[in-house]
This record gives structure tokens, C-alpha cells and sequence, in this order.
């Protein structure tokens, strides 16, 4: 893990986009490392798993990986674990210790059928993938055919990806592991890279979602728990790291974020510990939306991608 200190982060941003390009290459140089990784073995293992939890910024990867893969020669395609979501005819649903349904819990995938398509498609066999209606919360009557051709890759992204309850069978596969490794130094303990990723999705959801800052404050406990039950245990089994976090990033949420969160309900900030993070951003130098790179990792929570 890496250690920031305030003086660190607002000297990158007063160094503007020699240091926004400096760490967006960092970044870069990693996926294309593991691209070079993943095709060494694309006969023998062509499913990759990518994990992490949520705000790490998997879809973005998946999608830069994907290119990587393909000007290797290895076409690749990308499948959010999102289409395997399902409820069960009978509205049974996995609950949390409260009794309310636990939204994060693996047991929310259709865990027989993802291992039946996963072990098809890597020997190359036609499958027709589901899709899941999120308005509607119901597996769609839309499927997706997919046969992968000799040579192709096909990249799994999703929080649950590295589970092997999902997946028990991993040996036709490449595991990857993503999230912002990083924890920044402040006055009364240090911001968690935990909470790095609420701001990220503090961003998004606001930006992609039309979710209130309540909302996702309201849902972070909840968040937290699935990550410490459910992605935790299985991140060391990952053949692969991506550390996803940005220099700049922090600067550029305080440029988005500071003037809103000031209006907040002082008491939801203190409960989920986002009085901390706007004692960050108020030390913050900020940094302009319009600096950073239209395709930077950062896009996906700035609602700009």
C-alpha cells in the first residue's frame, strides 16, 4: 500500500497535467503488463475474472484491457457479471442479519448457471447469456449468443469474480485483482483507500445514477459489510494486481464535491465517517474536471466517460 501526505497530493496538483499524465501512464503501463501476462497463457486459460470492490474502477479496466488484448492479436470481449443477477421464481432472496435483503451477497448471481457458461465458453462451445432488467429487477427475455473463436478472450468483470463459490472450477482461467492501493496521512487517522472508493462513488452516482449523496451514504455500511463477507477473503487469489488510484484524483473531487457536502446533514457525515473525508477535501488544492484526460480511469466516476 502506498502513503500519501496532503503536501504530496496538492504539489502533483499544482504540477497540473505533467503530473496528470505522469500517473494516468503509470496506470496504463500496468494494464499493458498485464495484457502481456494474460497472453502468454490465452490457449490454456482464456476466461479472466476481474475483481474488486465497488468504486475500484473494474468496468474502465476491463474495457482498457480489453483493447490491449485486442492490438495483441487476442480479440477480446467483455461481460459484466451483472447479467447473471437473477431473483428466483419463488422471491426467496439472501438476507443480512437484520433480515433485509443482502444486496451484496454472491447468492444474488445465478452461481449454477455462470459455472455452466464460463467452462462452454472457454472450450469454445455456443452459450446464449442472460440479461438482467434492472428497472424491472427481473432476468430479462433478452439473450446475448456467444461463441468465442480459438485465440479470444473473454474478460468477466464483478465484485464476486474471484469467489470460488461462484465459480469453483478457476483452472480455464486468469484472476485479477483491482483497487486504489493507497492511504492518505491526515491529522487524526488516515483516510482508508475504503474510503477513497466512497467518494468515487460518491461522484458516480450522483453523475451516472441520479443518487443523492444520502442514498449512497445511506448504503455504505451495507457496502462495507459485503466487501469484508464476500471480496476480501479471495483478493490474495489473484494472479494479477491493478492498483487504480490517481494522484490527482482527490484534488479533482474536491474541485466537484466540496460546495455540495458542505450542505449535508452533519450527523450522516459523522455516522459514516464522510465528516472525515470533507476535512480532506477542505486541505485539498483543487483540480479542474476539464484537465483530466477524457479517457482517464477517473472518467467512469466524473460522469464524463
Amino acid at each position: 500500500m502506498i502513503s500519501y501526505t496532503l503536501d504530496m497530493l496538492n504539489l502533483y496538483a499544482r504540477l497540473g497535467k505533467l503530473a496528470i499524465e505522469r500517473f494516468d501512464s503509470i496506470y496504463e503501463d500496468s494494464l499493458l503488463a498485464a495484457a502481456q501476462n494474460i497472453a502468454k497463457t490465452a490457449d490454456t486459460c482464456p476466461i479472466i475474472l476481474l475483481a474488486g470492490p465497488s468504486g475500484s474502477g473494474k468496468t474502465t479496466t476491463a474495457h482498457k484491457l480489453e483493447k490491449y488484448l485486442d492490438d495483441m492479436g487476442h480479440e477480446a470481449h467483455t461481460v459484466p457479471m451483472d447479467n447473471y443477477f437473477y431473483r428466483r421464481d419463488d422471491g426467496v432472496v439472501p438476507l443480512d442479519e437484520e433480515g433485509r435483503h443482502d444486496l451484496e451477497s454472491p447468492l444474488n448471481l445465478d452461481m449454477e448457471l455462470f459455472a455452466r457458461h464460463t467452462a462452454m465458453m472457454a472450450e469454445g462451445k455456443a452459450v446464449d447469456m442472460p440479461t438482467f432488467d434492472f428497472a424491472n429487477q427481473r432476468r430479462s427475455n433478452l439473450t446475448v449468443p456467444v461463441k468465442r473463436k480459438k485465440g479470444e478472450i473473454i474478460i468477466f468483470e464483478g465484485i464476486h469474480a474471484l469467489n470460488p463459490q461462484v465459480l469453483p472450477d478457476q483452472s480455464f482461467s486468469r484472476r485479477i485483482y483491482i483497487c486504489p492501493d493507497v492511504e492518505v496521512e491526515l491529522e487524526g487517522g488516515n483516510i482508508t483507500q475504503q474510503q477513497i472508493r466512497l467518494l468515487r462513488r460518491l461522484m458516480r452516482d450522483k453523475t451516472h445514477r441520479g443518487s443523492s449523496f444520502e442514498a449512497t451514504l445511506g448504503k455504505y455500511r451495507s457496502v462495507c459489510r459485503g466487501e469484508r463477507l464476500y471480496i476480501d477473503p479471495y483478493k490474495d487469489s489473484a494472479d494479477i494486481f491493478i492498483n487504480t488510484f490517481m494522484s490527482y484524483e482527490l484534488n479533482v473531487y474536491a474541485s466537484c464535491l466540496r460546495g455540495s457536502l458542505r450542505g449535508m446533514d452533519k450527523t450522516l457525515l459523522r455516522e459514516t465517517g464522510a465528516d472525515r473525508l470533507m476535512e480532506l477535501l477542505e486541505l485539498l488544492v483543487p483540480v479542474a474536471v476539464q484537465d483530466v484526460s477524457p479517457d482517464a480511469l477517473i472518467q467512469e466516476f466524473l460522469g464524463n466517460s
